[in-house]
């Protein structure tokens, strides 16, 4: 089962627990009408998330046996030499990023369930429990990721870079999603091992504005001359750093 299967069908479950959670104001005794519609909203959004979350990794399994069958543009190999020495760098530069993601996150749960429990501290130590619920939830995914990373980077894989998305680390990222793109690409040369660092867009599916991301790979030896030629075939540009 490819990573973008598994986690399709981990979004559909979760889309469907907090599916059914957003019900369950419905089905209990709680007199704040209030406390009601926060508890609703919260889990209906995190199920839809979850939802079209499920849906895109639906396709992108779909799209990543398409590359692997053979429509690719490269296909980078590594030394063992060149892989133990990005795993250092990409897990340290992975952990910072998380965890700052992580306390953005804890201290949005923070203010939205103190602010209620102020504002009415009958009906709001129901959302305060909530969003400490969801804090706790927050720092396990937190965790798990960066241990995922971790156990993602542990078996060396070749990066197989096609038109629309690349694979690499055994999960495959796309920018052909509708609404998608790939911005550009910065090449960290003086770096050893080299690495590319694929920017793309997408709308957000909570707020409706474009992030960006990125995904990152090592550059074999062999191929450190061949950048250029791969960011025209990908029709975007190329800067060193």
């Amino acid at each position: 089962m490819s990573p973008s299967t598994k986690t399709a069908k981990t979004s559909f479950l979760i889309a469907l627990v907090t599916g059914v959670i957003a019900f369950l104001p419905l089905m209990v005794t709680i007199k704040n009408v209030n406390t009601i519609i926060v508890i609703s909203s919260v889990s209906g959004t995190f199920s839809l998330i979850a939802l079209v979350t499920g849906i895109v990794y639906a396709w992108m399994a779909t799209r990543e046996k398409d590359i692997q069958k053979g429509d690719a543009l490269a296909k980078w190999t590594y030394t063992d030499d060149e892989w133990a020495k990005f795993v250092v760098i990409e897990n340290v530069a992975n952990a910072a990023i998380k965890m700052t993601m992580l306390k953005i996150m804890i201290g949005f749960c923070a203010l939205f369930g103190v602010g209620f429990f102020v504002m009415d501290p009958n009906g709001g130590k129901f959302v305060a429990m909530v969003m400490a619920g969801l804090a706790v939830i927050v720092t396990i995914v937190a965790f798990v990721s960066i241990r995922m990373a971790q156990n993602r980077l542990k078996t060396k894989s070749e990066a197989v870079i096609a038109r629309d998305g690349l694979i690499f680390g055994h999960s495959f990222t796309s920018w052909s999603v509708i609404g998608s793109s790939l911005d550009g690409m910065t090449y960290f040369e003086t770096l050893d091992p080299g690495i590319l660092d694929f920017a793309y867009s997408m709308p957000d599916v909570r707020t409706g504005l474009r992030q960006t991301y990125s995904v990152r790979i090592p550059v074999p030896a062999t191929e450190r001359y061949s950048i250029d030629a791969l960011a025209t075939k990908l029709r975007t540009t190329v800067k060193r750093a």
